[in-house]
């Protein structure tokens, strides 16, 4: 019996053993290798909507096929819905959420999870104030209704035969342009509150009503009438409060306006000025100033300021619309903007606008010429000097809201002039710190302005890490963030803003913040940890969430309760975050879960050394399935600064625009190295070369890659650096230098073919940064220039560019394979009919991505077989 125990003990520990055996053969084998099979599991994750009480969340998942999806998920009962096809969606308060499948409108009741559905829908627009849905259902090629939806009371109103409607600021109005007839059509107002509908204008005969622009508050509304030609006759301005309408008639105003006609242009629409007392609007010249004998020749003068093709695409200010005013209550039209001051910004207040021609000191050779500026009243027309010789003007002149103000940077300060003091105030002149940063090869540039605090008494601006508040009068400022010495960089998210303007027209967007409530910081460091914090009116600041990883889109709900984002790592698919109050974080959703089965390769800092001694960023990415004892082939990819990408999530996919995708080279069994580049003035393929062949070889000391199995490449800027590195060194055993500038002299005097510019600018700064022309200093393009070293080359070279590059000559790499041919250099160059710089078709992009990857693999892992001949073939 004791013996019959004893065997039978055994022979169950040796089942037992067999058992954890198979386990953990299985668990090992759960994860497998990624393969190209694969590829189209993967989807990507974008964060859409938060409701107003933080309870609902939606996203959306993209996915290869095509079959994109809306998901919408309430975290505290864990339930989760779907719309396939899903967009343009919007929380009507906390009862409903809306969204858009196909021409379809979907309504959700998120209390009874009961579903409405409307076809055939244009446009929709919801108004928060009065819980009301409105959108336009298209009954037949000729009839539209509007639909006027109450969440209140569950109302619908219809009006038929609307053609079309737009909703005021406020949310309180509806303009609808209605048929009456099949020549006439008339204009009304529709409030949502007392459901009252006001007639304001009736066509004549085969006339339309368009363009319907609202004040900023909604208080007025202006629209054009238009023949059906599209020949702007009139402009129409009502100010509902009066319910006066006024009328402006192109042949009643242009004799003020020198003949010109009312145009309509996408960058130069009607603004209506905040005390309703101006119109602003586009004119245009009714003769063409172009020269009749330009389809026959291009007459490029010696003493043009720009050149013809710039000035052909952007620059011929006696064509392009102008500006001009009308004061409605006063029935004046005047034009501001003319031929030699074309350019305009309008202060807040709508009683100045600030005049100026980028062309004043051309020909120059930097990106963007200095200009004059003049401030124009525009009660009387006149206009003086206000700046003289003032760069970057859509970037450093910012009117303040209250048109109190315009602040500008110049001589290595903040200034800001005050319009009633008619005074200059220099309010960064003790702070004591630069206003400017140096984050990649380029002169000194501006860190910016947010914008200024809703009071309009203080003016918001960034240093390299910090956000400064300063008075407008100069006398007092204060840092409200400590990111200098911790080594973070704060900026405002735009989501703190109480409110965003877009109506200075040659001005980009000015933020208004309310500094008496809490705002969002969104913080990058410098170890490459990313998160948001909360600034308080009493200065103080809190973290949200602050981690290791790539952490961005944040959303939160009406009152800042619940906080919404995007969290990623280079081995964790993009997960949705919540955090609630004080509580931890709480994962909503997590993308791409079929992660966790292959095996996937890891990100890390690794710092390295130039032979300045200069500790640089490099983020190198292990081979999946990383076994230490062995050692691997490795890809060093650069461009200039891309430590950033550390905790980026790359999903494995062939359609690349750049044919580079590092989670399928890690898989693959590459080191993928990413190394930071500080590059000289002067010297910007030698200090290339020098940081480049300096991490890589901190890689090959740490033991974990072949140094006879390395390859490089880039593209664009990145081309032209591994071109000239390929030419200086045998550290590389294959290289791809792609839309590469290869030789830098004839790079210099080459236009570029999207703006017209000649691209000697990009010599003078940024990332050239030369400084000096080919005639001043020939020594330094030639010691620069890949094309001058190619006989030096030993390493095989695979170009390949898209035939239509606008951005790079495609010239430039047809040189550089004709040398290497001349030469008899193992050479392949692959030119891609019809694509650009990125590529945008997905032929191409998978093309380009499988021939990289046969490169690296036939030259570092010596890999044959017939998908390889084409470079067996083309390198005999």
């Amino acid at each position: 019996m004791f013996l019959f125990n004893l065997i039978i003990r055994k022979i169950s520990f040796f089942i037992l053993q067999l058992v954890v055996c198979l386990s953990w053969g299985q668990t090992m084998q759960k994860k497998r290798l990624l393969t190209p099979d694969f590829y189209h599991l993967w989807s990507t994750l974008q964060l859409d909507k938060i409701s107003e009480n933080g309870e609902w969340i939606s996203w959306k998942m993209s996915y290869s096929n095509g079959n994109d999806t809306l998901f919408l998920k309430n975290p505290l009962h864990n339930k989760i819905l779907q719309f396939s096809f899903g967009t343009n969606s919007i929380f009507a308060g906390n009862d409903f959420f809306i969204c858009q499948i196909g021409k379809n409108l979907e309504l959700l009741n998120l209390k009874s999870y009961k579903k409405e559905f409307y076809p055939n829908i244009d446009k929709f627009e919801y108004s928060a104030p009065i819980h009301t849905l409105v959108f336009l259902k298209k009954k037949s090629e000729l009839n539209n209704s509007l639909v006027i939806r109450s969440f209140n009371n569950g109302s619908v109103k219809e009006i038929q035969n609307v053609i079309n409607f737009t909703i005021s600021p406020c949310k309180r109005y509806i303009t609808y342009s209605l048929s009456q007839s099949k020549n006439l059509c008339s204009v009304h107002i529709y409030d949502l509150r007392s459901q009252i509908d006001l007639k304001l204008a009736e066509s004549e005969a085969d006339t339309i009503f368009s363009d319907f622009t609202w004040q900023n508050d909604g208080n007025a509304i202006a629209f054009l009438q238009r023949s059906y030609n599209q020949k702007i006759i009139s402009i129409y301005f009502f100010i509902l409060k009066d319910k006066k309408m006024k009328k402006l008639e192109e042949k009643q105003a242009s004799d003020s306006l020198y003949g010109k006609s009312f145009y309509w242009d996408p960058f130069y629409k009607i603004i209506i000025s905040d005390d309703l007392k101006r119109v602003f609007f586009s004119v245009r010249d009714n003769k063409s100033n172009k020269n009749n004998t330009s389809s026959l020749v291009e007459i490029w003068n010696g003493n043009d300021k720009w050149i013809y093709p710039q000035d052909d695409k952007t620059g011929n200010f006696k064509d392009s619309p102008k500006i001009a005013l009308w004061e409605p209550e006063k029935n004046i039209c005047r034009q501001i903007t003319s031929d030699s001051l074309p350019k305009i910004l309008l202060t807040g207040n709508f009683n100045y606008a600030l005049l100026y021609n980028p062309k004043d000191y051309e020909p120059q050779f930097e990106d963007e010429g200095p200009s004059d500026i003049y401030l124009m009243d525009l009660n009387t027309l006149e206009k003086s000097l206000l700046l003289k010789k003032q760069f970057g003007c859509r970037r450093s002149v910012i009117p303040s809201p209250n048109g109190k103000f315009i602040a500008y940077y110049k001589n290595n300060h903040w200034w800001i002039y005050d319009l009633y003091l008619k005074s200059h105030h220099n309010v960064t002149e003790k702070v004591g710190v630069s206003f400017t940063e140096k984050t990649r090869l380029s002169a000194e540039s501006l860190c910016g302005s947010p914008g200024w605090s809703k009071d309009g008494k203080n003016f918001i601006i960034y240093d390299q890490y910090d956000i400064w508040i300063v008075k407008t009068d100069g006398s007092s400022f204060k840092k409200i963030t400590s990111g200098r010495d911790a080594k973070i960089v704060f900026r405002i998210t735009e989501s703190s803003a109480t409110k965003i303007l877009n109506y200075q027209y040659d001005k980009s967007k000015n933020q208004i913040y309310d500094l008496e409530k809490p705002l969002i910081l969104q913080a990058h460091g410098e170890d490459e940890k990313t998160g948001y914090f909360q600034w308080f009116p009493n200065n103080k600041v809190k973290k949200i969430i602050y981690e290791a990883s790539l952490i961005k889109d944040l959303k939160s709900n009406f009152k800042g309760e619940s906080i919404v984002f995007l969290e990623q790592k280079f081995n964790m698919p993009p997960k949705l975050q919540l955090v609630n109050g004080n509580k931890k974080k709480s994962t909503v959703y997590s993308s791409n879960n079929h992660h966790e089965k292959f095996l996937l390769g890891n990100s890390k800092l690794i710092y390295y050394q130039n032979s300045k001694k200069q500790n640089i960023k490099s983020v190198l990415i292990y081979p999946a399935n990383y076994n230490h004892s062995k050692k691997y082939p490795m890809i060093v990819n650069i461009y200039e600064i891309q430590s950033m990408n550390l905790h980026k999530y790359f999903n494995p996919t062939l359609f690349n625009e750049g044919g580079f995708n590092p989670s399928i080279l890690s898989s693959e069994g590459y080191f993928v190295l990413l190394p930071d580049i500080i590059l000289e003035q002067g010297n910007p393929g030698i200090s290339a070369l020098d940081c480049v062949t300096s991490a890589t070889q901190k890689i090959i000391d740490m033991g974990l890659v072949d140094p006879a199995s390395i390859g490089l490449m880039g593209h664009s800027f990145g081309g032209f650096e591994t071109a000239f590195i390929a030419t200086q060194t045998n550290l590389f055993a294959a290289v791809v230098p792609s839309g590469a500038i290869t030789n830098l002299k004839n790079f210099y005097f080459t236009v570029n073919l999207k703006s017209g510019k000649p691209e000697s600018w990009r010599f003078q700064s940024l990332q050239w940064n030369m400084r000096k022309s080919p005639f001043e200093e020939p020594d330094l393009y030639v010691r620069n220039s890949p094309i001058d070293h190619i006989e030096k080359i030993k390493v095989p070279t695979l170009l390949w560019s898209g035939k239509e590059d606008a951005q790079v000559d495609v010239k430039q790499s047809i040189e550089f394979y004709l040398a290497l041919r001349r030469l008899g250099k193992k050479s392949i160059m692959l030119l891609y009919p019809n694509e650009n710089h990125s590529f945008s078709s997905e032929s191409a992009q998978k093309d380009i991505s499988i021939r990289i990857l046969q490169w690296f693999d036939y030259f570092l892992k010596k890999k044959q077989g017939k998908e390889y001949l084409w470079i067996s073939d083309g390198i005999k």
